[in-house]
Order: structure tokens, then C-alpha cells, then sequence
């Protein structure tokens, strides 16, 4: 089993973090991918990522940086030590290990329609992919997506669908709406929504998208909800926390 870890500002404190979630995997390896300034104290592999398209380039530059992956390969950025429980989704990766090829990830089907079609993805923060022809198919989807990330993403309904996200509240939504970010941070997070949903329909096309086929994924939603709860109320009081 090998991890891949996108992050911005790999520091002490998600270093420990990181070394906390892979205790779960004695025998794995990592690398992690700093598409931010480069940390000197590193005790993990680490190269420099462009973060020309945030993390969906780090996860290229990550997955193409070995010649070979392993069968299972995890690829999820550091919004895993802010918005995620760690042990919940440890838990749940080990438990990947049982399953056949495939891609797979944290489901979700956004209330609107492409085409007549329901818009089921993953979100963009982890993905677990089993298998060569998984982790090919992947690559190539990714590329889809990169060549395109600077193109708006257009369909019936979805400028007000977006608004609405955008907005956000205490219980769904953006999850810093409440700050207003600035127009340089909201671009960003636009491109990669954008490219979010496109990963999510191209996979989805293929017949990859599927709730993951265990129990204990709906108490991680559950958990998750409430830490997403948690940021927003820091938000909201304008308190500022650090992964």
C-alpha cells in the first residue's frame, strides 16, 4: 500500500498528523507532495510540487513520480487534518484492502442535473485506487481534467446551483463562506470545483462512481458533518485554526 499526501504547508504539527495516520499501515509507504513553501524537517519523502492546479496536479506529479505503484495506492491532500476524522478514515482504508479493483472514494451526489444525469462524485480530497487499470484510468481522467481546469465549467442550472454552495450556512455549503474570501481565493476554489465536477462526471461515466461498499462509511459522514459544523462556527467567529 502506498500513500500519497498533496499538501500546503507541511509543518510539525501535520508531519506528526501524517506519521499518526500512517501508524495504521506499518508496512505501507508515502511520499508527501508540498505544493507550498518546502519543509527542511521532513521525515517522510517529499518533493516539490508546481501547485499550478492545486492539488490535482499534485496528485499527478505524486502518482507519476514512481516508476511502479503498488496495488493499492491512496492519493488525499492535508484537508484530511482539518475537515476529516483521521481514525474514522484510517479505519476505513484499512478495510479497502478486502476490496476488488476499483476506484474509490468519498461519495457524493450534488443536487443538480448534467444532462439529464444526476451529478454523483467524489470529493476531491482522497481517493483510494486498487489496481493498474485503475490507477490508468485515473491518470488519464486526471489529465482530462488538468487540460481543462483553466475553462468554466457551463450547464443548465449550474451558475445557480454554484451560488447557492457558495453562499453557504451553518450546516452545508462553503465551508469559509462566512469569511467572504477574497477574489484571488474564490477563483481559486471555483477552478477547482470546476474541475471536481469533471473528475466526478468522467469517472462517473465509466461506471466508477459508487458509495463505498462499507458500513462504517455512513458513521464517517456522520463525524464528518460535525467536524464541517466545527469549522464553520470558527468561521462564523472569525477564530482562526491551524491543521
Amino acid at each position: 500500500m502506498h500513500f500519497i499526501l498533496v499538501t500546503y504547508g507541511f509543518n510539525r504539527k501535520k508531519q506528526e498528523r501524517w506519521k499518526r495516520f500512517l501508524s495504521h499501515f506499518p508496512t505501507s509507504t508515502s511520499l508527501v507532495v508540498e505544493n507550498g513553501d518546502f519543509y527542511p524537517h521532513a521525515e517522510f519523502d517529499i518533493i516539490q510540487g508546481s501547485n499550478v492546479q492545486y492539488e490535482f496536479s499534485g496528485y499527478r506529479e505524486g502518482l507519476t513520480a514512481v516508476n511502479s505503484l503498488p496495488e493499492i495506492t491512496i492519493v488525499v491532500n492535508d484537508t484530511l487534518f482539518s475537515h476529516h476524522w483521521e481514525w474514522g478514515w484510517a479505519r476505513l482504508t484499512q478495510f479497502s484492502q478486502a476490496l476488488p479493483s476499483g476506484i474509490y472514494g468519498d461519495y457524493r451526489c450534488e443536487p443538480i442535473f448534467w444532462n439529464g444525469k444526476p451529478l454523483q462524485i467524489f470529493a476531491s480530497w482522497y481517493f483510494i485506487l486498487r489496481g493498474s487499470h485503475a490507477q490508468s484510468e485515473f491518470l488519464r481522467y486526471l489529465d482530462d481534467v488538468i487540460e481543462s481546469f483553466e475553462v468554466p465549467l457551463h450547464f443548465e442550472g449550474y451558475q445557480e446551483y454554484l451560488a447557492h454552495y457558495l453562499q453557504g450556512n451553518m450546516v452545508h455549503g462553503y465551508t469559509k463562506s462566512q469569511k467572504k474570501p477574497a477574489n484571488r481565493s474564490l477563483a481559486m476554489k471555483m477552478k477547482c470545483i470546476h474541475a471536481e465536477h469533471r473528475l466526478g462526471r468522467l469517472l462517473d461515466a465509466s461506471g466508477w462512481v459508487v458509495p463505498f461498499p462499507h458500513w462504517t462509511y455512513r458513521w464517517l459522514h456522520w463525524v464528518d458533518r460535525f467536524l464541517s459544523f466545527r469549522t464553520r462556527t470558527f468561521n462564523v467567529l472569525g477564530l482562526v485554526r491551524t491543521p
